[in-house]
C-alpha cells in the first residue's frame, strides 16, 4: 500500500523537479515499510499479518451501529479501506502530476523553469526530510516503550510497571510531551510541504491548485483517525484524560517549547 504512492510518482517523473519528488516519496514510503515490517504486517498468508485494531472497534459497533450489519460492512472494506485509501494515496502525490503538466507545457512553449535548490523547491525538500525524521523519532519512541512496555507485563511483576509504564501509555518524554500525536502531526506535515512542489512548477499562478484536495482529505481523515485512537486510548487508560487536557494534539504549545528549552538551558547551567 505504502509503495503505491511511490509508483505513482515514479509514473510523472520528466526533469529535476519530479525526479527529487519521487526521490522524496520513496524515502517516505521505505520508512513507512520498514516500520509496519517491525511491527509483525508482513506475512505469509498475507491475511495472517497485523491488523489495525481500530476496524475491530469499527466493526463492533461503537462508533457506528450499522457496521455490525456483516453486509454493510463488507461494503464499507471495500469502499473506505480498500478503495478510498489506495485513490487518496493517488490524490496526495498529485503535486507530481502539476509538476508533470507544467514542465510539459514549458517544454512546448521552449520555456525553462528550473529546480530551484535555494528558491521553494529547496524548502519543499528540507520540510519533507524534516517531517520524515520527526515521524521516525516518534514511530521509534513508540514502538521501544510499547515493546518494554509488553516485555515488563509478562514477567508478571507489578513492582517494574511504573511510571508510564504503569498508566499503560507514553507520555512524559521525547516528542510525546510536546503533542499527543507526533506521528500523525508529521505525516500531514510532509504532504502539505509536498504540495509546495507545485507552487513552485507553477510559479505561483495561484496559492491554490486541484492537487490541494490531497492533502486537504488526509488532514480530514487524520481528524476521524485521531479522534477514534484516542476514544480508544481513553477507554484503556484511566490517566488519558489528563494527559488530553494538558498536551494538545498535533501542534505543541509555545508555552511548552520554551519550558523545555529553559529546562535544558538550566541543566546545562547545573
Amino acid at each position: 500500500m505504502f509503495l503505491s504512492g511511490e509508483v505513482y510518482a515514479w509514473f510523472a517523473v520528466c526533469d529535476t523537479r519530479t525526479l527529487i519528488m519521487a526521490i522524496l516519496i520513496t524515502v517516505w514510503a521505505s520508512r513507512l515499510t520498514y516500520n509496519f515490517h517491525r511491527r509483525g504486517g508482513y506475512s505469509w498468508p498475507p491475511w495472517r499479518g497485523e491488523e489495525d485494531y481500530r476496524w475491530k472497534i469499527l466493526q463492533n459497533g461503537t462508533l457506528f451501529s450499522f457496521l455490525t450489519n456483516k453486509y454493510l460492512w463488507i461494503v464499507f472494506n471495500l469502499v473506505f479501506i480498500s478503495i478510498f485509501q489506495i485513490f487518496l494515496l493517488m490524490l496526495i502525490t498529485t503535486p507530481s502530476l502539476v509538476a508533470w503538466s507544467a514542465a510539459t507545457l514549458d517544454c512546448q512553449q521552449s520555456v525553462y523553469r528550473p529546480f530551484q535548490m535555494l528558491g521553494l523547491d529547496g524548502v519543499a525538500s528540507l520540510l519533507i526530510l524534516f517531517w520524515i525524521l520527526i515521524e521516525s523519532i516518534a514511530d521509534n519512541q513508540q514502538y521501544e516503550f510499547q515493546t518494554e512496555k509488553y516485555r515488563l507485563r509478562a514477567t508478571n511483576d507489578e513492582s517494574l510497571l511504573v511510571h508510564d509504564y504503569k498508566d499503560g501509555f507514553y507520555h512524559s518524554s521525547g516528542l510525546f510531551k510536546l503533542v499527543r500525536k507526533p506521528n500523525y502531526m508529521a505525516e500531514q506535515a510532509i504532504w502539505i510541504s509536498y504540495y509546495l512542489f507545485s507552487l513552485s512548477a507553477t510559479s505561483f499562478q495561484s496559492l491554490l491548485n486541484w492537487s490541494a484536495l490531497g492533502f486537504f482529505l488526509l488532514c480530514l481523515l487524520f481528524q476521524g483517525s485521531s479522534y477514534l485512537t484516542e476514544m480508544i486510548t481513553e477507554g484503556k487508560y484511566p490517566k488519558y484524560r489528563d494527559y488530553k487536557n494538558e498536551v494538545p494534539l498535533f501542534v505543541p504549545s509555545i508555552f511548552s517549547l520554551f519550558r523545555i528549552a529553559f529546562g535544558k538551558m538550566k541543566k546545562k547551567e547545573n
